[in-house]
């Protein structure tokens, strides 16, 4: 709830318009619920065609966590979901202070072992040996500046893919999370 208030205000939404006609009755009362329930209000507008939320601009923002660039769909799968990331992928963290924490993943590779090198705001924080069928756990201290940080995952491997593949798959990723010291 909170992380959904942060995040509209950090893109600067100030209205969530709900068309009514792109909604059954049941999928309807699920969004119109959840949005509630983020924002702690009603509509300010509730019409045959529409409802509309007004969103009040919040000082408390949440940290948050974005994948940017380099990403594939979700897998699901036994182990929990996972997503595989291209030789360059990007992570965005959102903080609004100056923020001292870990951030932590477990990751293995595709077919062969990889080199991934992270860089945090163009500056390399962690080199590590990515085993593949194995997750590794990886976790670095941090420094994050107030406003957006940049995360990149980089490994120089490059894996040919099978044909008819147009994914160029690296490092598989899950649990991606910040731990901000003290909390």
């Amino acid at each position: 709830k909170e992380i959904g208030k942060t995040v509209l205000n950090k893109l600067g939404i100030g209205y969530i318009v709900i068309f009514k006609k792109y909604f059954n009755g049941e999928k309807l009362q699920v969004v119109t619920g959840l949005i509630k329930d983020m924002l702690l209000k009603e509509p300010i507008c509730n019409t045959e065609e529409l409802i509309i939320f007004k969103i009040n601009r919040e000082i408390n923002f949440k940290i948050f966590i974005t994948l940017s660039e380099g990403w594939y769909e979700v897998e699901k799968s036994d182990a929990g979901n996972s997503r595989w990331a291209d030789n360059n992928a990007i992570i965005k963290i959102f903080t609004p202070l100056d923020t001292y924490g870990k951030i932590s993943f477990s990751a293995h590779a595709f077919k062969n072992e990889h080199t991934l090198s992270i860089y945090l705001n163009n500056k390399l924080v962690k080199v590590a040996a990515i085993k593949p069928n194995i997750d590794e756990n990886i976790m670095f201290p941090v420094v994050l500046n107030k406003g957006d940080n940049r995360v990149l995952l980089f490994s120089p491997e490059r894996f040919k893919m099978p044909k008819g593949e147009n994914r160029n798959l690296c490092i598989r990723v899950r649990n991606i999370r910040f731990q901000q010291d003290g909390k």
